[in-house]
Protein backbone atom coordinates (compact mmCIF):
# COMPACT_ATOMS: atom_id res chain seq x y z
CA UNK A 1 0.00 0.00 0.00
CA UNK A 2 1.31 3.80 -0.95
CA UNK A 3 1.75 5.61 2.16
CA UNK A 4 -0.30 9.01 1.59
CA UNK A 5 1.83 11.79 3.19
CA UNK A 6 -0.36 14.94 2.56
CA UNK A 7 1.31 18.35 1.71
CA UNK A 8 -1.00 21.92 2.80
CA UNK A 9 -1.26 23.79 -0.14
CA UNK A 10 -2.66 20.75 -2.28
CA UNK A 11 -4.37 19.51 0.56
CA UNK A 12 -6.13 23.01 1.55
CA UNK A 13 -7.37 23.25 -2.26
CA UNK A 14 -8.88 19.68 -2.54
CA UNK A 15 -9.93 18.77 0.92
CA UNK A 16 -9.91 14.78 -0.10
CA UNK A 17 -7.14 12.69 -0.28
CA UNK A 18 -8.17 8.66 -0.35
CA UNK A 19 -6.45 5.66 -1.03
CA UNK A 20 -7.87 1.69 -1.55
CA UNK A 21 -7.44 1.35 2.45
CA UNK A 22 -8.14 4.90 3.15
CA UNK A 23 -10.78 7.89 2.91
CA UNK A 24 -11.55 11.76 4.25
CA UNK A 25 -15.02 12.73 5.19
CA UNK A 26 -13.58 16.53 4.60
CA UNK A 27 -15.88 18.81 2.87
CA UNK A 28 -15.70 18.24 -0.94
CA UNK A 29 -13.39 20.61 -3.34
CA UNK A 30 -14.60 23.21 -5.12
CA UNK A 31 -16.10 22.00 -8.61
CA UNK A 32 -14.53 22.68 -11.83
CA UNK A 33 -17.21 22.43 -14.50
CA UNK A 34 -16.24 23.14 -18.34
CA UNK A 35 -17.59 24.82 -21.04
CA UNK A 36 -17.59 25.31 -24.92
CA UNK A 37 -17.87 28.52 -26.72
CA UNK A 38 -20.53 28.47 -29.40
CA UNK A 39 -18.79 30.32 -31.56
CA UNK A 40 -19.08 28.82 -34.64
CA UNK A 41 -22.42 27.63 -33.92
CA UNK A 42 -24.80 26.66 -36.45
CA UNK A 43 -28.68 27.81 -36.76
CA UNK A 44 -29.65 24.80 -39.43
CA UNK A 45 -30.92 22.62 -37.24
CA UNK A 46 -29.12 19.24 -38.34
CA UNK A 47 -26.18 20.45 -38.72
CA UNK A 48 -26.87 21.97 -34.62
CA UNK A 49 -28.15 18.86 -33.57
CA UNK A 50 -24.50 17.40 -35.00
CA UNK A 51 -21.96 20.24 -33.45
CA UNK A 52 -23.75 19.65 -30.36
CA UNK A 53 -23.20 15.69 -30.45
CA UNK A 54 -19.72 16.29 -31.09
CA UNK A 55 -19.92 19.16 -27.75
CA UNK A 56 -21.07 16.33 -26.36
CA UNK A 57 -17.80 14.52 -26.29
CA UNK A 58 -15.97 17.34 -25.07
CA UNK A 59 -17.44 16.57 -21.46
CA UNK A 60 -18.66 20.02 -20.93
CA UNK A 61 -21.88 20.66 -19.49
CA UNK A 62 -22.22 24.68 -20.71
CA UNK A 63 -22.64 25.78 -24.08
CA UNK A 64 -21.67 30.04 -24.01
CA UNK A 65 -23.40 31.23 -26.61
CA UNK A 66 -23.34 34.57 -28.05
CA UNK A 67 -26.55 37.27 -28.10
CA UNK A 68 -25.45 40.15 -30.29
CA UNK A 69 -27.91 43.09 -30.03
CA UNK A 70 -27.54 44.22 -32.91
CA UNK A 71 -28.07 41.23 -34.60
CA UNK A 72 -31.64 40.79 -32.51
CA UNK A 73 -32.99 44.34 -32.71
CA UNK A 74 -31.17 45.81 -35.92
CA UNK A 75 -33.57 48.63 -35.78
CA UNK A 76 -35.34 50.48 -32.94
CA UNK A 77 -38.38 48.89 -31.77
CA UNK A 78 -41.36 50.82 -32.51
CA UNK A 79 -42.85 50.51 -28.98
CA UNK A 80 -42.67 47.94 -26.11
CA UNK A 81 -39.22 47.41 -26.52
CA UNK A 82 -39.01 44.97 -22.33
CA UNK A 83 -41.83 42.78 -24.49
CA UNK A 84 -40.40 39.45 -25.12
CA UNK A 85 -42.45 38.87 -27.65
CA UNK A 86 -42.25 42.66 -29.27
CA UNK A 87 -42.38 41.26 -33.36
CA UNK A 88 -39.56 43.80 -34.10
CA UNK A 89 -36.87 41.46 -32.47
CA UNK A 90 -35.42 38.97 -34.19
CA UNK A 91 -35.52 35.80 -32.30
CA UNK A 92 -36.45 32.80 -33.90
CA UNK A 93 -32.33 31.37 -34.41
CA UNK A 94 -31.79 32.15 -30.62
CA UNK A 95 -34.87 30.14 -29.75
CA UNK A 96 -34.15 26.95 -32.17
CA UNK A 97 -30.47 26.99 -30.26
CA UNK A 98 -31.85 27.10 -26.76
CA UNK A 99 -34.58 24.59 -27.52
CA UNK A 100 -31.40 22.27 -29.03
CA UNK A 101 -29.06 22.75 -26.46
CA UNK A 102 -31.45 22.09 -23.63
CA UNK A 103 -32.54 19.02 -25.68
CA UNK A 104 -29.15 17.88 -25.38
CA UNK A 105 -28.50 18.24 -21.70
CA UNK A 106 -26.61 21.38 -21.56
CA UNK A 107 -26.65 24.64 -19.40
CA UNK A 108 -26.41 27.69 -21.68
CA UNK A 109 -24.55 30.80 -20.86
CA UNK A 110 -26.24 34.03 -22.65
CA UNK A 111 -23.17 36.35 -23.45
CA UNK A 112 -25.16 39.55 -24.30
CA UNK A 113 -22.94 42.09 -25.99
CA UNK A 114 -22.75 43.98 -29.45
CA UNK A 115 -24.62 48.03 -29.45
CA UNK A 116 -26.55 48.20 -32.97
CA UNK A 117 -25.95 51.72 -34.19
CA UNK A 118 -29.65 53.39 -33.22
CA UNK A 119 -28.18 53.02 -29.82
CA UNK A 120 -24.54 54.67 -29.92
CA UNK A 121 -25.92 57.31 -29.46
CA UNK A 122 -23.68 61.02 -30.33
CA UNK A 123 -23.05 63.47 -27.87
CA UNK A 124 -25.69 65.80 -27.54
CA UNK A 125 -24.29 68.71 -25.88
CA UNK A 126 -23.04 67.15 -22.66
CA UNK A 127 -26.21 65.49 -22.33
CA UNK A 128 -25.35 62.19 -23.51
CA UNK A 129 -21.78 61.97 -22.47
CA UNK A 130 -20.89 58.16 -22.59
CA UNK A 131 -22.24 57.74 -25.86
CA UNK A 132 -24.78 54.40 -25.28
CA UNK A 133 -28.73 54.33 -25.11
CA UNK A 134 -28.61 52.74 -21.68
CA UNK A 135 -32.50 53.00 -21.32
CA UNK A 136 -32.76 50.71 -24.63
CA UNK A 137 -30.15 48.42 -23.36
CA UNK A 138 -32.60 47.90 -20.31
CA UNK A 139 -35.44 47.37 -21.91
CA UNK A 140 -33.73 44.45 -24.67
CA UNK A 141 -32.13 42.66 -21.37
CA UNK A 142 -35.92 43.01 -19.33
CA UNK A 143 -37.12 41.36 -22.88
CA UNK A 144 -34.24 38.62 -23.26
CA UNK A 145 -34.40 37.27 -19.21
CA UNK A 146 -38.36 37.34 -19.22
CA UNK A 147 -38.41 35.80 -22.84
CA UNK A 148 -36.30 33.17 -21.41
CA UNK A 149 -37.68 32.38 -18.02
CA UNK A 150 -39.48 29.17 -18.47
CA UNK A 151 -42.73 30.72 -18.80
CA UNK A 152 -42.93 31.12 -22.80
CA UNK A 153 -42.73 27.65 -24.18
CA UNK A 154 -39.06 28.03 -24.31
CA UNK A 155 -35.83 27.10 -22.22
CA UNK A 156 -35.38 28.37 -19.21
CA UNK A 157 -31.82 30.72 -19.14
CA UNK A 158 -30.13 30.90 -15.37
CA UNK A 159 -26.90 32.29 -16.31
CA UNK A 160 -26.66 35.39 -18.30
CA UNK A 161 -23.01 37.47 -19.09
CA UNK A 162 -22.90 41.07 -19.27
CA UNK A 163 -20.79 42.04 -22.12
CA UNK A 164 -17.46 40.35 -24.02
CA UNK A 165 -13.90 41.97 -22.63
CA UNK A 166 -15.85 45.07 -21.79
CA UNK A 167 -12.00 46.60 -21.28
CA UNK A 168 -11.44 46.79 -24.75
CA UNK A 169 -14.89 47.19 -26.77
CA UNK A 170 -15.29 50.21 -28.90
CA UNK A 171 -19.16 50.18 -27.89
CA UNK A 172 -18.06 51.21 -24.26
CA UNK A 173 -16.47 54.37 -25.92
CA UNK A 174 -17.18 57.98 -24.52
CA UNK A 175 -17.91 59.41 -28.05
CA UNK A 176 -16.68 62.88 -27.11
CA UNK A 177 -13.41 61.35 -25.67
CA UNK A 178 -11.21 59.32 -28.40
CA UNK A 179 -8.10 58.94 -26.57
CA UNK A 180 -9.25 57.01 -23.77
CA UNK A 181 -11.52 54.66 -25.58
CA UNK A 182 -13.03 52.42 -22.81
CA UNK A 183 -15.35 53.72 -20.19
CA UNK A 184 -15.73 51.84 -17.24
CA UNK A 185 -17.83 53.83 -15.75
CA UNK A 186 -20.69 52.67 -18.59
CA UNK A 187 -19.59 49.07 -18.06
CA UNK A 188 -20.66 49.70 -14.51
CA UNK A 189 -24.01 50.73 -15.57
CA UNK A 190 -24.66 48.36 -18.34
CA UNK A 191 -24.04 45.87 -15.30
CA UNK A 192 -26.19 47.76 -13.24
CA UNK A 193 -29.50 47.71 -15.32
CA UNK A 194 -28.56 44.29 -16.81
CA UNK A 195 -28.48 43.46 -12.99
CA UNK A 196 -31.75 44.33 -12.71
CA UNK A 197 -33.53 42.63 -15.51
CA UNK A 198 -32.01 39.15 -14.81
CA UNK A 199 -32.35 39.64 -11.11
CA UNK A 200 -35.76 40.80 -11.64
CA UNK A 201 -37.00 38.12 -13.60
CA UNK A 202 -35.90 35.05 -10.99
CA UNK A 203 -33.68 35.74 -7.83
CA UNK A 204 -31.77 32.11 -8.97
CA UNK A 205 -30.62 33.72 -12.34
CA UNK A 206 -26.69 34.31 -12.15
CA UNK A 207 -24.92 37.37 -13.60
CA UNK A 208 -21.30 37.14 -14.88
CA UNK A 209 -19.54 40.15 -15.29
CA UNK A 210 -15.61 40.87 -16.39
CA UNK A 211 -15.09 38.35 -19.39
CA UNK A 212 -11.81 41.02 -19.55
CA UNK A 213 -9.19 40.59 -22.30
CA UNK A 214 -6.23 39.41 -21.07
CA UNK A 215 -3.44 42.30 -22.52
CA UNK A 216 -3.59 45.94 -22.35
CA UNK A 217 -3.12 47.90 -25.44
CA UNK A 218 -2.88 51.98 -25.35
CA UNK A 219 -5.46 53.73 -26.80
CA UNK A 220 -7.57 50.71 -27.22
CA UNK A 221 -7.75 47.86 -24.30
CA UNK A 222 -7.22 48.84 -20.29
CA UNK A 223 -5.04 46.56 -18.75
CA UNK A 224 -7.30 43.87 -17.06
CA UNK A 225 -6.23 44.58 -13.57
CA UNK A 226 -6.37 48.33 -14.41
CA UNK A 227 -9.83 48.09 -15.53
CA UNK A 228 -10.72 46.09 -12.34
CA UNK A 229 -9.35 48.88 -9.54
CA UNK A 230 -11.40 51.95 -11.38
CA UNK A 231 -14.65 49.63 -11.74
CA UNK A 232 -14.41 48.97 -8.11
CA UNK A 233 -12.79 52.43 -7.29
CA UNK A 234 -9.71 51.09 -5.84
CA UNK A 235 -7.69 53.16 -8.19
CA UNK A 236 -7.69 56.46 -6.20
CA UNK A 237 -5.34 57.80 -9.51
CA UNK A 238 -7.67 57.20 -12.16
CA UNK A 239 -8.50 60.13 -14.37
CA UNK A 240 -11.88 58.92 -14.72
CA UNK A 241 -13.94 58.38 -11.25
CA UNK A 242 -16.49 55.90 -11.57
CA UNK A 243 -19.73 55.95 -8.98
CA UNK A 244 -19.33 53.28 -6.45
CA UNK A 245 -22.18 54.32 -4.12
CA UNK A 246 -24.18 51.47 -5.34
CA UNK A 247 -21.91 48.35 -4.85
CA UNK A 248 -21.63 46.39 -7.79
CA UNK A 249 -24.51 43.46 -8.00
CA UNK A 250 -23.04 40.72 -9.83
CA UNK A 251 -22.67 37.19 -8.80
CA UNK A 252 -19.80 36.12 -10.90
CA UNK A 253 -16.18 37.40 -12.33
CA UNK A 254 -15.20 36.16 -15.23
CA UNK A 255 -11.92 36.70 -17.04
CA UNK A 256 -9.91 35.43 -20.14
CA UNK A 257 -6.10 34.62 -19.32
CA UNK A 258 -4.85 33.91 -22.73
CA UNK A 259 -1.43 33.31 -21.97
CA UNK A 260 1.80 33.66 -24.29
CA UNK A 261 4.00 30.50 -22.69
CA UNK A 262 2.80 27.24 -20.45
CA UNK A 263 0.28 26.75 -18.20
CA UNK A 264 1.97 28.24 -15.04
CA UNK A 265 3.34 31.68 -17.35
CA UNK A 266 2.49 35.37 -16.57
CA UNK A 267 1.75 38.03 -18.02
CA UNK A 268 4.66 40.44 -18.66
CA UNK A 269 2.96 43.54 -18.54
CA UNK A 270 2.29 44.02 -14.83
CA UNK A 271 -1.70 44.72 -15.05
CA UNK A 272 -2.22 41.72 -17.87
CA UNK A 273 -3.58 38.25 -16.64
CA UNK A 274 -2.36 35.20 -18.04
CA UNK A 275 -2.66 31.88 -16.48
CA UNK A 276 0.02 32.70 -13.79
CA UNK A 277 -1.79 35.88 -12.50
CA UNK A 278 -5.28 34.64 -11.67
CA UNK A 279 -4.04 35.03 -7.97
CA UNK A 280 -4.10 38.51 -8.52
CA UNK A 281 -7.28 38.61 -9.83
CA UNK A 282 -8.48 36.89 -6.33
CA UNK A 283 -6.79 39.58 -4.41
CA UNK A 284 -8.31 42.07 -6.22
CA UNK A 285 -11.64 40.58 -5.72
CA UNK A 286 -10.96 40.35 -1.87
CA UNK A 287 -9.72 44.12 -1.95
CA UNK A 288 -13.08 44.56 -3.68
CA UNK A 289 -15.02 43.09 -0.92
CA UNK A 290 -13.48 44.73 1.41
CA UNK A 291 -13.40 48.11 -0.02
CA UNK A 292 -17.51 47.36 -0.16
CA UNK A 293 -17.58 47.32 -3.87
CA UNK A 294 -18.71 44.48 -4.24
CA UNK A 295 -22.58 43.50 -3.43
CA UNK A 296 -22.20 39.53 -3.21
CA UNK A 297 -19.30 39.68 -1.35
CA UNK A 298 -16.58 37.03 -1.98
CA UNK A 299 -17.72 36.02 -5.86
CA UNK A 300 -17.02 32.84 -7.97
CA UNK A 301 -14.26 33.19 -10.42
CA UNK A 302 -14.88 32.15 -13.95
CA UNK A 303 -12.60 31.61 -17.11
CA UNK A 304 -14.80 32.41 -20.00
CA UNK A 305 -12.96 32.02 -22.48
CA UNK A 306 -9.16 30.51 -23.24
CA UNK A 307 -7.31 28.27 -25.60
CA UNK A 308 -4.35 28.08 -27.40
CA UNK A 309 -4.31 27.52 -30.98
CA UNK A 310 -2.17 24.70 -32.15
CA UNK A 311 -0.09 23.48 -34.95
CA UNK A 312 -1.30 21.90 -37.28
CA UNK A 313 -3.11 24.15 -38.52
CA UNK A 314 -1.71 27.12 -37.36
CA UNK A 315 2.13 27.22 -37.75
CA UNK A 316 2.82 29.49 -34.90
CA UNK A 317 0.29 27.27 -32.55
CA UNK A 318 1.60 24.64 -30.01
CA UNK A 319 2.36 21.15 -31.42
CA UNK A 320 -0.60 18.90 -30.91
CA UNK A 321 1.28 16.86 -27.83
CA UNK A 322 2.27 20.00 -25.74
CA UNK A 323 -1.09 21.21 -26.68
CA UNK A 324 -2.55 18.32 -25.06
CA UNK A 325 -0.73 18.50 -21.90
CA UNK A 326 -0.44 22.13 -21.25
CA UNK A 327 -4.71 21.56 -21.75
CA UNK A 328 -4.43 19.32 -18.76
CA UNK A 329 -2.05 21.87 -16.67
CA UNK A 330 -4.18 24.49 -17.67
CA UNK A 331 -7.01 22.85 -15.92
CA UNK A 332 -5.23 22.03 -13.23
CA UNK A 333 -3.52 25.70 -12.86
CA UNK A 334 -7.42 27.41 -13.11
CA UNK A 335 -8.39 25.34 -10.16
CA UNK A 336 -5.93 25.98 -8.02
CA UNK A 337 -5.96 29.20 -8.51
CA UNK A 338 -9.68 28.83 -7.38
CA UNK A 339 -11.40 29.04 -10.97
CA UNK A 340 -15.07 27.18 -11.04
CA UNK A 341 -15.45 27.23 -14.56
CA UNK A 342 -13.38 27.11 -17.49
CA UNK A 343 -14.89 27.20 -21.39
CA UNK A 344 -12.61 26.84 -24.03
CA UNK A 345 -13.07 28.83 -27.14
CA UNK A 346 -14.06 26.64 -29.36
CA UNK A 347 -15.33 23.28 -30.36
CA UNK A 348 -13.20 22.89 -33.90
CA UNK A 349 -11.54 24.97 -35.96
CA UNK A 350 -11.66 26.75 -39.03
CA UNK A 351 -10.24 26.22 -42.24
CA UNK A 352 -7.29 28.68 -42.73
CA UNK A 353 -9.11 30.01 -45.93
CA UNK A 354 -11.74 31.08 -43.92
CA UNK A 355 -10.11 32.41 -40.86
CA UNK A 356 -6.99 31.72 -38.72
CA UNK A 357 -9.01 30.37 -35.49
CA UNK A 358 -7.38 27.13 -35.00
CA UNK A 359 -7.71 26.73 -31.16
CA UNK A 360 -10.65 23.98 -31.21
CA UNK A 361 -10.65 20.44 -29.95
CA UNK A 362 -11.46 19.04 -32.98
CA UNK A 363 -9.47 20.00 -36.37
CA UNK A 364 -11.41 21.79 -39.09
CA UNK A 365 -12.60 18.15 -40.39
CA UNK A 366 -14.06 17.38 -37.24
CA UNK A 367 -10.70 15.30 -36.20
CA UNK A 368 -10.24 15.16 -32.37
CA UNK A 369 -7.29 16.45 -31.27
CA UNK A 370 -5.32 14.98 -28.53
CA UNK A 371 -6.12 17.99 -26.43
CA UNK A 372 -10.19 16.81 -26.46
CA UNK A 373 -8.60 14.09 -23.97
CA UNK A 374 -7.34 16.31 -21.79
CA UNK A 375 -10.55 18.76 -21.31
CA UNK A 376 -12.52 15.74 -21.23
CA UNK A 377 -10.90 13.60 -18.81
CA UNK A 378 -7.16 16.18 -17.52
CA UNK A 379 -4.60 14.11 -15.33
CA UNK A 380 -1.89 16.64 -13.87
CA UNK A 381 1.04 14.80 -12.10
CA UNK A 382 4.57 15.78 -10.84
CA UNK A 383 7.21 14.99 -9.05
CA UNK A 384 9.37 16.53 -7.04
CA UNK A 385 12.32 15.31 -3.78
CA UNK A 386 10.23 11.85 -3.99
CA UNK A 387 6.96 13.65 -3.23
CA UNK A 388 4.46 13.15 -5.92
CA UNK A 389 1.27 15.39 -6.98
CA UNK A 390 -1.43 14.21 -8.46
CA UNK A 391 -4.51 16.13 -9.28
CA UNK A 392 -7.68 15.11 -12.21
CA UNK A 393 -10.91 16.07 -12.90
CA UNK A 394 -13.07 12.62 -13.68
CA UNK A 395 -15.60 12.43 -17.31
CA UNK A 396 -18.75 14.60 -16.30
CA UNK A 397 -17.70 15.21 -12.94
CA UNK A 398 -18.52 12.61 -11.62
CA UNK A 399 -17.71 10.59 -8.04
CA UNK A 400 -15.92 7.34 -7.88
CA UNK A 401 -12.67 5.29 -7.60
CA UNK A 402 -9.49 6.13 -9.86
CA UNK A 403 -6.81 4.36 -10.53
CA UNK A 404 -3.68 5.91 -11.11
CA UNK A 405 -1.16 3.81 -12.95
CA UNK A 406 2.56 4.49 -13.87
CA UNK A 407 3.86 3.14 -17.09
CA UNK A 408 6.63 0.51 -16.73
CA UNK A 409 8.16 -0.83 -19.85
CA UNK A 410 5.38 -1.91 -22.11
CA UNK A 411 2.93 -2.52 -19.01
CA UNK A 412 1.03 -0.18 -16.54
CA UNK A 413 1.30 -0.72 -12.89
CA UNK A 414 -1.13 0.62 -10.31
CA UNK A 415 0.75 3.34 -8.13
CA UNK A 416 -2.96 4.72 -6.10
CA UNK A 417 -6.38 4.30 -6.06
CA UNK A 418 -8.63 7.75 -5.18
CA UNK A 419 -12.06 8.34 -5.14
CA UNK A 420 -13.15 11.65 -6.66
CA UNK A 421 -15.54 13.73 -4.67
CA UNK A 422 -18.89 14.76 -5.60
CA UNK A 423 -17.68 17.01 -7.89
CA UNK A 424 -15.70 14.87 -9.36
CA UNK A 425 -11.82 16.54 -8.42
CA UNK A 426 -9.47 13.55 -7.22
CA UNK A 427 -5.99 14.52 -6.22
CA UNK A 428 -2.98 13.41 -3.81
CA UNK A 429 0.34 14.38 -2.83
CA UNK A 430 2.03 10.59 -1.76
CA UNK A 431 5.62 9.08 -0.85
CA UNK A 432 5.86 7.82 -4.66
CA UNK A 433 8.40 7.61 -7.90
CA UNK A 434 7.26 9.69 -10.56
CA UNK A 435 7.06 8.81 -14.38
CA UNK A 436 4.45 8.31 -16.99
CA UNK A 437 1.25 8.29 -15.79
CA UNK A 438 -2.59 7.74 -16.57
CA UNK A 439 -5.56 7.50 -14.80
CA UNK A 440 -8.65 4.90 -15.24
CA UNK A 441 -12.33 5.86 -14.32
CA UNK A 442 -14.71 3.09 -15.40
CA UNK A 443 -14.03 2.27 -18.93
CA UNK A 444 -12.58 5.64 -19.35
CA UNK A 445 -8.45 6.56 -19.63
CA UNK A 446 -7.00 9.57 -19.60
CA UNK A 447 -3.69 10.74 -21.70
CA UNK A 448 -0.72 10.04 -20.37
CA UNK A 449 0.80 12.78 -18.38
CA UNK A 450 4.71 12.72 -17.58
CA UNK A 451 6.25 13.95 -14.37
CA UNK A 452 8.93 15.71 -15.40
CA UNK A 453 9.34 19.15 -15.63
CA UNK A 454 8.95 20.53 -19.22
CA UNK A 455 10.70 23.85 -19.62
CA UNK A 456 8.37 27.02 -20.23
CA UNK A 457 8.27 27.76 -24.08
CA UNK A 458 7.48 30.71 -25.31
CA UNK A 459 4.29 31.13 -28.04
CA UNK A 460 1.72 33.59 -29.23
CA UNK A 461 -1.45 32.27 -27.64
CA UNK A 462 -3.27 33.18 -31.02
CA UNK A 463 -0.51 31.18 -32.71
CA UNK A 464 0.74 33.22 -36.11
CA UNK A 465 -1.60 36.19 -35.75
Amino acid sequence: MVRLILLCPLALLLCICTSAAASSAARPPAPLRTAIVARDIPTAPAALDEWLNRAELTGASVIKLPVFWNTVSPKRPAAGASDPDNPDYRFATLDIQLQRIAAHGFTPLLLVSGAPGWARQAPDNGKTPLGFDLPAWTSFTKALASRYDGHHQLPKVKLWQAWNEPNGSRDLSPAFEHAKPVSPLLYRRIVETMADSVHGVSSQNTLVAGGLSPFGRPGSVISPLRFMRQLFCLDTASARPVDCRRPLPVDVWAVHPYTSGGPFHSAYHPNDVSLGDLPEVRALLTQAVEAGSLEKGRLPLWVTEFAWDSAPADPGGVPLERHARWTAAALYQMHLSGVELVAWFSLHDDPVRVSSYQSGLFNALWKPKPALRSFFFPLYVSASDGSLTIWGRTPHGKAGPVTVERRVGSRWQKVVVLRASSNGIFGSQLRAAGGTMRARAGVEISNSFSSAKVRDVPVRPFGSR
